[in-house]
């Protein structure tokens, strides 16, 4: 066997500083009324660290393992989603925990678009006219403002998830196409 084939083989025998290699594991939630089995998978990176140390005067080695998720199924929840909220809008956020361990932009995307279709909900206009009496699309930050004088109290919480999201664009308006 090859130098090469014993080091995908052994992680203990490098080559360079490091190895990456796959993980398959299964956890279950701690809450006893709960139970849920969890499918994770991931990447495991084992790096190998040589550094001077001055208390002790010499150089020392040491190994470390590193476990990154990748994947969660069924993804957990973040955060507990309020009974009251209608289940299309909680199937959104529910997509987002699933996004998050695959693919986060995308996952604050699902975050952007959950906000979106609660204006909606709360029947914040998605557009408005300007002083010369033209259409224009509101951006999220002015629907949430038009949120606020509407329902107070939710404004932080809304401004901090389009901050994690990345975005606060205007998304065009729901328009009749014409013929």
């Amino acid at each position: 066997m090859g130098r090469e084939a014993q080091v995908l083989l052994n992680p203990a025998c490098f080559l360079g500083e490091s190895v990456t290699e796959r993980f398959v594991c299964f956890l279950v939630c701690g809450n006893k009324v709960c139970g849920e089995v969890v499918a994770v998978c991931g990447r495991v990176t084992h790096e190998h660290h040589e550094q001077y140390e001055e208390d002790v005067g010499r150089m020392v080695s040491f190994d470390s393992t590193y476990y990154v998720p990748t994947q969660m199924y069924p993804a957990p929840p973040v955060f507990a989603l309020s009974t009251r909220l209608k289940k299309d809008l909680a199937a959104h956020v529910r997509k987002a925990f699933e996004l998050l361990w695959v693919d986060p932009a995308s996952c604050a995307n699902r975050i952007r678009v959950f906000l979106e279709f609660l204006m909606d909900y709360f029947e914040i206009p998605r557009s408005d006219i300007n002083a010369k009496g033209e259409e224009y699309d509101l951006k999220l930050y002015h629907r949430i403002e038009r949120l606020e004088a509407k329902k107070p109290g939710h404004k932080k919480t809304f401004n901090a998830l389009c901050a994690t999201s990345g975005t606060m664009q205007a998304i065009p308006a729901r328009r009749s196409l014409k013929h």
